[in-house]
């Protein structure tokens, strides 16, 4: 009797299911987990992370997904800080964005790490104005003069993005920066330097500055190019103006001539004039120009380092600007 009862239990052992293995993961190929584990939770895929997420069964085999926090699905060069939100229908919405422009434009690389400087502050001459637009969100309708003169001003519907140093403001069909009339803004010598990103279309006669009816540096269409007008004087180039970079542009008049600068480099000269740009009461506008109604504007263009002074600067000074 003793060998029939060692073969029932041998046989009754081979059949029970055993605690400790998964029948079923078994068969299925994978690897069966002890009780009291848990599964590593650096397996898990390494493009998508989930912080916390609830689901709710539809009943009918389905499962939404009711709230997804920090899931991390843009490439892996995206900013740290970068967000996005699951919604119930699959789509993802960003939640915290770094993008350059909000109307879709292409990012725009600062040369600032190209180009060496001069901050207004240790510019030789002294400017009479200087609108760098290094604005933060407190002062984001503040036209900012960082001379000595602190001529300051406001902007309407302003927009900042990165320039060739620093921030600069681009300009919207909106868009106007404007300083009230002071007895510095209107000199007998004038110098006007700036650098201006251009797109591929601008309206005609845009300017970059203009105190109307005593001077202005401004981008007309393509026939017409780099325009500086003093009083009832203007003074244009013939060539396209550069577009999709960034191009220092100045203007120098002293008195008895004028002289139109391209990326530090003369490039257009009117002798024996004699304008008086001394006397008038108007504002100066930044980034739009046409008169007191400013409805002259390069739009989606970009303005920086807009400067001016009280002389006519020498061409080693110009190309200082211009980063030459």
């Amino acid at each position: 009797m003793a060998r029939p009862l060692l073969a029932c239990l041998l046989v009754c052992a081979c059949t029970t299911e055993n605690p400790w293995f998964d029948v079923d993961a078994t068969s299925a190929g994978t690897t069966a987990t002890p009780p009291g584990t848990t599964d590593d939770p650096t397996t898990a895929s390494p493009t998508t992370s989930t912080a916390s997420t609830t689901s709710t069964s539809t009943g009918d085999d389905e499962t939404t997904d009711a709230l997804t926090v920090a899931v991390t699905t843009g490439p892996p060069d995206l900013p740290q800080g970068d967000t996005s939100t699951s919604t119930t229908d699959g789509a993802t919405t960003d939640a915290t964005t770094t993008a350059d422009d909000t109307t879709g434009d292409p990012p725009i690389e600062s040369d600032t790490d190209l180009i060496d400087l001069i901050p207004c502050e240790l510019a030789v001459p002294s400017p009479i104005a200087c609108f760098d637009f290094e604005n933060t969100q407190p002062d984001a309708g503040k036209l900012i003069d960082t001379s000595s003169y602190t001529h300051d001003g406001t902007t309407i519907d302003p927009a900042f993005f990165p320039g060739v140093d620093g921030q600069a403001m681009k300009v919207n069909s909106m868009t106007k920066g404007s300083a009230a009339h002071a007895p510095h803004l209107s000199p007998s010598e004038l110098t006007i330097s700036a650098w201006v990103l251009l797109p591929n279309m601008t309206p005609d006669g845009a300017a970059i500055v203009e105190k109307y009816g005593q001077y202005s540096l401004s981008i007309g269409d393509d026939d017409t190019g780099l325009t500086c007008k003093m009083k009832g004087l203007e003074l244009s180039t013939e060539q396209p103006f550069p577009k999709n970079t960034w191009t220092h542009v100045a203007c120098v008049y002293t008195g008895d001539s004028m002289v139109l600068y391209l990326d530090g480099e003369a490039v257009l000269t009117l002798n024996d004039v004699d304008p008086d740009i001394s006397k008038g009461q108007n504002q100066l506008t930044v980034g739009c120009g046409g008169g007191p109604s400013c409805q002259q504007r390069l739009i989606n263009a970009r303005i920086d380092r807009v400067r001016l002074w009280d002389s006519a600067l020498e061409h080693e000074f110009i190309c200082l600007e211009a980063g030459c």
